[in-house]
């Protein structure tokens, strides 16, 4: 940065510890303006009142288990295309991806199947390979903490629609924390995987309009003005938020979601305190 012509002293990097280390001496110190967290919630919870005296304005992105939700008279193209580019971005480890695809059931099963062909389209490669868009996960341990949840899903009666496991190259490529792009789908809204933290694996569900988590805010559905409410199937304060979905009939919807419960960003492979939400 300072080859790049960034002043000495304008970003600087501190290492350590959260309590009475350099992460509790940075939020209560007067001369520090304002505080951004990633993490999970108890940390969250802990800034919080360590700012509190002080006034700081504070930003924090806490995990979560966003939903995308997909109507019956979507561009189905730009939607398949948008949900997948969403879901699979940066090896599935950012913290808004869709983990939970809300289809209504007219293109449900027709949805389902593009989401296969687009997962099993992404090519696992070398990072200087110009072809390559899908990377392995942050590490081996990450790793084995998603392939338990692969497991956890099989054991609740996921069906699984493509990938699950590890892949196998037979090049320097084994080495690495690969995982496959997978796609479930036959899970209840009370299943963990459906309501915890998982990258690269979202679960697709059916719906019937009007949405269990919307309601209409006109007395006709065909005015498409849609106004979030939480949903009666999830945890008190389940997601962060709702992705958008692709409509031709241009609907407007806000994220109606706070806060996860005590989860990791387990898309950004933190450590997790307890479970968040689901897909």
């Amino acid at each position: 940065m300072h080859e790049a012509g960034v002043p000495a002293g304008v970003y600087n990097v501190v290492h350590g510890f959260g309590p009475d280390s350099a992460g509790e001496f940075i939020t209560t110190h007067p001369g520090v303006n304002g505080i951004t967290f990633t993490g999970e919630t108890a940390t969250g919870a802990a800034i919080m009142k360590a700012v509190a005296p002080t006034v700081k304005p504070i930003s924090f992105e806490l995990g979560g288990k966003n939903p995308g939700i997909v109507f019956a008279d979507c561009d189905f193209d730009a939607a398949a295309a948008g949900m997948s580019n969403a879901i699979f971005s940066n090896t599935g480890q950012v913290c808004l991806a869709p983990e939970r695809v809300y289809v209504e059931r007219p293109i449900f099963e027709r949805f389902v199947a593009a989401l296969k062909a687009k997962a099993e389209a992404l090519v696992l490669g070398f990072p200087q390979d110009k072809a390559t868009n899908m990377g392995p996960l942050i590490s081996k341990q990450h790793r084995e903490k998603v392939l338990s949840y692969y497991e956890l899903a099989r054991k609740e009666g996921a069906k699984v629609v493509t990938g699950g496991g590890v892949p196998k190259f037979g090049d320097a490529r084994d080495n690495g924390a690969w995982i496959q792009p997978t796609l479930w789908t036959g899970l209840p809204e009370t299943a963990r995987t459906v309501r915890e933290e998982i990258p690269r694996a979202p679960c697709a569900r059916r719906f019937s309009a009007p949405v269990p988590t919307l309601r209409l805010s006109t007395a006709k559905r065909k005015r498409s003005r849609w106004r979030t409410t939480r949903p009666t199937a999830s945890p008190p304060r389940s997601g962060l938020r709702t992705s958008r979905a692709a409509t031709a009939s241009g609907r407007r919807w806000k994220s109606a979601s706070p806060g996860s419960t005590a989860g990791s960003c387990a898309t950004c492979a933190r450590p997790s305190a307890g479970p968040s939400s689901q897909v």
